[in-house]
């Protein structure tokens, strides 16, 4: 028996996508990777791709403004992104730009400010599929399904509806079943997290039916790391502040801040494949008391990124946290930017975890 975890609204507007997909007037459809992409992004968009063009749809994905990590380039698809971000594509060219895995415009590029529809294409219609609770609902159509772990679980169900996965004509099933595997795998910590359901491992059954290898490019993912990041994880790990709350409010535990500044990335010689602030933060939150951790990464001087994690996501809501400092994500995982040096971002950040979180 076929699981849907679609609300009946959900399952309204996932009809009105496809209509206007399989609109004659829809050609050329536009896909992007959020800034540092995780398999969920990148998965999202690439099944995607093969499923439009099983429609007989032309469709371009673009890498957005970060490279495309070397770890994901055997990604069924992966080769045919398009090294450019937002601003440097041309939208006349496309009728829709359907924007994946992206809780606002700046997870589409934070090098300026995004606004729809572009003067250059006023017609240029906007879909949104996500399942980040900081979501809007900035596009013309929006699918926010917070029920949802991941963007490629709302996919796998979305695909069923629309008739295009699973069926013994599509040739690209395989693909297609292989990039939705990598974000549902990633996005639910290997299944760990609590957000897993039924509907998770029921999937995660269908998409195995369709490749058994499916395992091999999880193994490959996880063994793709760069020498430079052992040198970024030993200094991660012991380059780091803790934040005790009050006496009035011990039973809190502590919260802990890790950081790397723009000049250890220069003195290390390390490029962006080498880090992960999600792996440092998965670290830390193991230990028994640290029920906040964050990793501060200062790629450019002056800008920093902030991955939060917790131990106890109804105790400890770090979405809360990342969107006062302009940024997003769950319950149990968030992500920020801060413009301001290490130094003051540090602080900001603990003021703001304190304020929120600890007292």
């Amino acid at each position: 028996m076929h699981k849907n975890i679609l609300t009946e609204e959900q399952k309204v507007i996932a009809k009105q996508i496809l209509e206007h997909l399989q609109d004659g007037s829809t050609q050329s459809i536009l896909l992007h990777c959020h800034p540092s992409p995780d398999p969920d992004s990148l998965g999202s968009v690439l099944a995607t791709k093969f499923a439009l063009e099983s429609m007989g749809k032309k469709v371009t994905i673009i890498a957005g403004d970060s490279k495309t990590p070397d770890a994901f380039m055997h990604f069924p698809g992966a080769n045919e992104i398009l090294v450019q971000n937002y601003f440097e594509t041309d939208v006349t060219k496309f009728d829709i730009f359907l924007i994946l895995d992206s809780g606002s415009t700046s997870m589409i590029s934070r090098k300026a400010p995004i606004v729809f529809p572009p003067e250059s294409n006023p017609n240029l219609k906007t879909i949104v599929i996500d399942h980040h609770a900081s979501n809007t609902g900035y596009g013309d159509i929006n699918l926010i399904a917070l029920q949802y772990m991941s963007t490629t679980e709302i996919l796998f169900d979305i695909f069923q509806e629309w008739g295009i996965f699973g069926t013994t004509e599509n040739k690209f099933s395989k693909e297609i079943a292989t990039n939705l595997y990598v974000g549902l795998f990633t996005d639910s910590g290997g299944f760990r997290y609590e957000r897993v359901t039924d509907h998770s491992f029921y999937m995660a059954g269908v998409l195995y039916e369709y490749n058994p290898s499916i395992i091999d490019v999880i193994t490959t993912l996880e063994n793709s790391s760069s020498k430079g990041f052992v040198d970024y994880l030993g200094l991660a790990l012991s380059q780091k502040k803790i934040f005790h709350a009050s006496e009035e409010k011990k039973e809190k535990g502590s919260f802990v801040i890790s950081y790397m500044k723009h000049e250890d990335i220069a003195r290390l010689g390390l490029v962006s494949d080498d880090w992960n602030g999600g792996t440092v933060c998965n670290m830390l939150k193991s230990v028994v008391g640290w029920n906040v951790v964050v990793m501060m990464i200062e790629e450019v001087s002056g800008e920093v990124k902030c991955s939060f994690r917790t131990r106890d996501a109804k105790e400890f809501d770090v979405s809360k946290v990342a969107v006062l400092l302009g940024g997003g994500g769950h319950k149990a995982a968030a992500g920020a930017m801060i413009k301001k040096p290490m130094d003051e971002a540090i602080e900001f950040a603990a003021e703001t975890i304190r304020k929120e979180l600890f007292s």
